[in-house]
């Protein structure tokens, strides 16, 4: 059996799922999940669709999107919908075994998610 990395992009309507087999480093699924739901029924969907994957792929490292706090006076109210949903996350992953302290989980910061991958961590998103 291959081992995977599966990383989320988390978001509120367009959620993120890549999945690479480590051995060459190689996407074998990309997509972009986007749910139509709204309040709780949105972060029911998106849970049910984490967990799928997880459980689809057994990925032997998970690592999200972790939470940027410089949000605009405009969009402060997504940032508790987003904190649920990166609770969600952490909460399945837990309980599936995956852990910080295991070193088979990590939420990464948004500012050093591009830096790493894009030497700047002040890209725009859609860089």
């Amino acid at each position: 059996m291959a081992d995977y990395v599966i990383g989320f992009d988390q978001a509120l309507t367009n959620l993120g799922i890549a999945v690479v087999d480590v051995k060459d480093y190689k996407p074998i699924y990309l997509r972009v999940f986007k749910s139509g739901e709204i309040g709780v029924e949105r972060m029911r969907r998106l849970n049910d669709v984490i967990k799928l994957m997880i459980n689809k792929f057994k990925p032997v490292y998970i690592a999200r999107e972790g939470l940027a706090f410089n949000f605009q006076p405009y969009q402060s109210a997504s940032i508790f919908d987003l904190s649920g949903l990166a609770w969600c996350i952490d909460w399945w992953v837990y309980e599936l075994g995956y852990r910080e302290d295991k070193f088979n989980y990590i939420a990464i910061p948004p500012t050093s998610w591009r830096k790493i991958w894009l030497n700047s961590g002040k890209l725009s998103k859609n860089t």
